[in-house]
């Protein structure tokens, strides 16, 4: 299953043109899709992602969770019900909210 990298593009300072990876979560049983962001919050700093986890139970693809990741501290939060498959997430901007 895929691993959830953070690609560094470099375009300026010493490390100009090259690219350096950051592993947030490494290879393992589970597959993630990301969630579409508010593209008004696109290219601004963030600690935390949600994506859609597929084998949440390390066994069966049709056992999904939500995952909140907070890559600043490493904490990972998870909400999952059976029988229940979130497909396609987006975020819909509810104004008045400047975190997350």
């Amino acid at each position: 299953r895929p691993a959830v990298r953070r690609l560094h593009l470099h375009l300026a300072g010493p490390s100009k043109g090259l690219v350096t990876v950051e592993d947030l979560i490494p290879y393992g049983t589970r597959a993630r899709d990301f969630f579409k962001i508010n593209m008004a919050r696109s290219g601004l700093p963030y600690c935390v992602y949600y994506a859609t986890e597929w084998w949440h139970d390390d066994v069966s693809y049709a056992d999904m969770a939500i995952l909140k990741h907070n890559i600043c501290t490493g904490e990972k939060v998870y909400w999952n019900r059976a029988h229940t498959y979130p497909g396609e997430p987006f975020f819909i901007a509810s104004g008045g909210s400047d975190v997350e």
